[in-house]
């Protein structure tokens, strides 16, 4: 048989990654199988499983190399404009993330949703994590 695709000798791709695999990691297994196949929004779809963490670990670093491949890929100037604003979007939420990280501001994003960073006291936490209590406490409500 010719090269490409690695299937080891299976006439037919996967369809699921694992038994027993919920909907979003199936999307996110055929993101990737696209992505390996060289198809341009398979790379920017994967990207943005990884950003958010749906059906795939989140990894702002893979989002970003995706999609800085996407762009590198792309047919076009036009075809690599979505992947570049996507990239600049990453770029930014990452080093937002790492500047509040690093600022102990891990609590402010947790109060507005943007990534789950409080320590509910049972996981042991971080030296960057602050207790639900105190998050409760500066939000000027009772901890539960």
């Amino acid at each position: 048989s010719s090269g490409g695709g690695g299937g080891g000798g299976d006439s037919m791709p996967k369809s699921k990654p694992y038994p027993g695999a919920t909907l979003e990691e199936e999307i996110a297994f055929h993101y990737t199988q696209a992505a390996a196949a060289g198809i341009l929004e398979g790379k920017v779809n994967l990207a943005w499983a990884h950003a958010h963490g749906v059906g795939a670990p989140r990894n702002l670093s893979h989002a970003a190399e995706l999609l800085y491949d996407a762009c590198v890929d792309s047919p076009s100037e036009v075809d690599a404009v979505a992947p570049a604003l996507a990239l600049i979007a990453v770029t930014c939420w990452g080093a937002w993330e790492r500047g509040a990280e690093a600022l102990g501001l891990g609590w402010m994003l947790e109060r507005m949703g943007l990534f789950g960073y409080v320590n509910d006291g049972n996981s042991g936490g971080d030296d960057n994590s602050i207790d639900a209590g105190t998050v409760a406490a500066a939000a000027g409500e009772e901890a539960s």
